[in-house]
């Protein structure tokens, strides 16, 4: 069984718990994900399954999963994981997933400024950057979960979130590189449909395609406009009035109609 099926099984039998045995395994659940990066991702998902479908027949039982598990959950689950081999393949995936989301949706919103250039360099710095800071507030919710309560768990995820977030941009607008491409004219136009045509063979390849849907209107709107704006008549145009307005129009329209079809999509899936 693949891993994504492990984690939807896993998923669609937790919401038969009864609501204190459900707080108790999800918090197990984080706890065990956020602390398993170095081992095989689909053993971690076999072991939780395993677990949950034990608890599920001890509530058959009248059977807590407190009762199953232990007073003592980090410690066990502590074991559990040391026992799993140590896997770097799926840390490897995961690093190089997160590190092209973020450099994906950088370039995509340089598509609509036609005269700047890309700095490929402060790209891969920030692409690093974010990468672990995505890693040290996944190990930092692990690591609290046990050990505060939720709400206030929460808030310093938050708190760590948003330093995060504006100590990135600082360091953004502070770094410049000579690692420099133009995005203007034909190689603009060229840039942005190699972009597209990996990022879509990327969406399609997962096997959770619906859960990029919903960046599918932005992104193919700002492709567009990216398009549109490197084309020279076009350019012309843009810059008069009734370019702005008629373009201000056919890109709302476009992104309408996609919602539209999102919506449409989902409903016919229920």
């Amino acid at each position: 069984m693949k891993t994504k099926e492990l984690i939807r099984m896993n998923r669609n039998l937790q919401a038969q718990l009864e609501p204190i045995n459900e707080k108790y395994y999800g918090q197990l659940l984080i706890y065990m994900r956020m602390h398993s990066f170095l081992k095989d991702e689909r053993k971690v998902e076999e072991l939780l399954l395993e677990i949950l479908q034990d608890m599920m027949d001890g509530q058959n039982q009248g059977i807590s999963a407190e009762e199953y598990f232990g007073k003592q959950p980090q410690e066990t689950a502590d074991e559990m994981l040391a026992q799993l081999p140590v896997y770097y393949l799926d840390f490897i995936k995961m690093i190089l997933f997160a590190f092209g989301v973020y450099a994906s949706f950088s370039i995509l919103s340089q598509f609509i400024f036609a005269n700047e250039a890309l700095d490929l360099g402060r790209l891969i710095i920030m692409g690093i950057y974010a990468v672990l800071f995505a890693l040290v507030t996944s190990w930092f919710l692990g690591k609290t979960i046990y050990q505060l309560k939720e709400k206030m768990s929460k808030v310093l995820v938050g708190i760590i979130f948003v330093i995060g977030v504006l100590g990135g941009v600082s360091i953004s607008r502070a770094i410049h590189t000579k690692l420099m491409i133009q995005l203007t004219g034909n190689l603009g136009i060229a840039i942005i449909l190699l972009t597209i045509v990996v990022l879509g063979y990327w969406m399609f390849l997962d096997e959770d395609f619906n859960n990029w849907l919903p960046f599918f209107p932005i992104i193919s709107s700002l492709a567009l406009v990216g398009i549109f704006i490197r084309i020279s008549f076009i350019q012309e145009w843009l810059t008069q009035a009734s370019g702005k307005i008629t373009m201000s129009f056919i890109l709302l329209g476009v992104i309408v109609i996609q919602y539209l079809a999102l919506f449409l999509v989902r409903k016919y899936k229920k």
